[in-house]
């Protein structure tokens, strides 16, 4: 029986630090079978060696496989491939090792705390300083000249309005969309070829591609929840029992909300951002935070 503590543990922390764990004692197997494998090539194993054979991974480690060739290298004019992939390989584990060693040393040794504070006072500064650009807590001087910001604005034409973000400039706010700061170059000289126009036509077409690919999707969905709800119905009266026994009764409505709601194209009679679905509209925001951050 699931208990409160193992859908905590589950949801939170889906299993991935014992993974880790697992992975560091498992001797990294599946990289001592790759390892094995290049060595197979070069003939430093025999076809038929028992590291080849992948019932036996879990079962040797990285330093047996290197062992296990360096007892059959030979120093020899005629085996200068063997000797090469063998010290090309042993070179690269003990950069690799040295990189864990040096990481170590990185977290443990003495540096600066870089936590920002308020001017004036010794607190942190605020959750919304984080994300907030401009910002002058944090010395954020803006998105106009933002490379990752002009990028999304080029590729993508999302319009501003959204979560908070101005109305006439895009929704990024970099000089591609707020067509009133021209675009500078790495030394601050404005360029020429800023454009005048936002979005571009390239946008329009691909927001109407993506719509069209949402509204192929909710078809596809749609079909599949009437054959649910055709389900359910024959089940209800089969067993007596609402939404019948294989569907959950708390979450299945819940999540076909969210479906409707993340899948169908926003703004099809006209306007910002025709065509872009709600998931693809917070994806956005998402991106927009996370390099605001």
């Amino acid at each position: 029986m699931a208990t409160t503590g193992k859908i905590l543990k589950y949801t939170m922390l889906p299993g991935f630090i014992p993974r880790i764990v697992n992975l560091f004692r498992s001797g990294f197997v599946h990289f001592a079978y790759t390892i094995a494998i290049i060595y197979a090539n070069v003939r430093l194993l025999p076809e038929n060696h028992p590291y080849l054979n992948p019932e036996n991974i879990g079962r040797y480690g990285v330093r047996h496989v290197v062992a296990e060739a360096a007892n059959n290298l030979v120093f020899k004019r005629n085996n200068i491939d063997q000797i090469i992939v063998f010290f090309t390989i042993l070179i690269g584990l003990i950069l690799l090792g040295l990189q864990f060693v040096l990481l170590i040393v990185a977290i443990m040794a003495e540096q600066p705390a870089y936590a920002i504070s308020l001017p004036g006072s010794g607190f942190p500064i605020g959750i919304s300083d984080l994300f907030a650009n401009p910002n002058g807590n944090t010395g954020s001087l803006g998105p106009d000249q933002d490379i990752a910001f002009i990028i999304l604005d080029r590729v993508f034409g999302v319009q501003g309005g959204l979560f908070g973000s101005p109305t006439g400039a895009g929704f990024f706010g970099s000089c591609i969309s707020n067509t009133g700061v021209p675009c500078t170059d790495m030394n601050g000289f404005a360029l020429s070829n800023t454009p005048t126009v936002f979005p571009f036509p390239f946008h329009a077409a691909l927001h109407n591609m993506l719509a069209f690919y949402s509204y192929g999707i909710f078809w596809v969905g749609a079909l599949v929840i009437i054959y649910l709800v055709i389900t359910i119905v024959g089940e209800t009266a089969q067993t007596g029992t609402p939404f019948g026994q294989r569907f959950n009764k708390a979450w299945a409505p819940l999540r076909l909300i969210v479906f409707f709601a993340l899948i169908i194209p926003m703004n099809m009679g006209g306007g910002p951002n025709q065509g872009l679905n709600g998931a693809q509209l917070i994806t956005f925001g998402m991106v927009k935070a996370g390099s605001n951050m």
